[in-house]
């Protein structure tokens, strides 16, 4: 306002109508996010509730057997060829510290994001109620959230399994296109790196395609 006393009345007109589209442009910003949280508000419950509870007793216990031969494992590739994809990550992420919430937290993530696929994938099969069921059992389930709170591979695992699988259903009526085969491919490359089981899931879910 301190502005538009030194403004003639036409420039003034101007400054006046500038601050109205800014304030239109804040105002569908606004809109649009309250539609976006709207839309996605699904997936934003589960995101909460699984974070809610896997950050829950996350430090609780102290490294077990198997997490220090993550740590010996992340520090030294070639120690063990069963994940290789999660040692490679490793290897740069122990850098950031070894305490449980640093060796844990990918773990947590990971987990996360696989109960945001199983619930997308429940969805395309049998609606929305389904995704919902499937995302809170996944949210709330006791084995997910035991490997989540774990410094270790089978998070990614369980994660890249569930891609995979989600990918290859969804994408299979569409495999003239090229980013439809690249996506698949990736998510097979990722699951059998993730652990060396995961070609036999590469190979059945490859048969029941073609």
């Amino acid at each position: 306002r301190g502005v538009w006393r030194r403004l003639p009345v036409g420039d003034l007109q101007v400054e006046q109508s500038l601050d109205i589209s800014s304030q239109q442009a804040r105002l569908d910003k606004g809109v649009a996010l309250i539609q976006w949280i709207k839309s996605h508000k699904l997936a934003l419950c589960l995101v909460f509730i699984g974070l809610l509870i896997r950050v829950y007793g996350l430090t609780l216990y102290p490294f077990n057997g198997d997490e220090y031969n993550t740590i010996a494992e992340s520090k030294k590739l070639g120690l063990n060829w069963t994940s290789w994809l999660y040692y490679v990550f490793m290897h740069a992420w122990i850098n950031l510290g070894v305490n449980d919430v640093v060796m844990r937290l990918p773990s947590l993530l990971i987990d996360v994001i696989t109960v945001l696929i199983l619930s997308s994938f429940a969805k395309q099969f049998a609606g929305q109620r389904a995704a919902v069921a499937i995302g809170l059992l996944a949210a709330t389930s006791p084995f997910l959230i035991y490997h989540a709170q774990e410094a270790r591979f089978y998070s990614l695992f369980i994660f890249t399994t569930a891609l995979f699988m989600f990918l290859t259903v969804r994408l299979t009526g569409q495999l003239h296109r090229r980013s439809a085969r690249a996506a698949i491919l990736a998510g097979g490359i990722a699951l059998s790196f993730s652990h060396f089981l995961g070609l036999l899931a590469v190979a059945a879910q490859g048969l029941a395609m073609f």
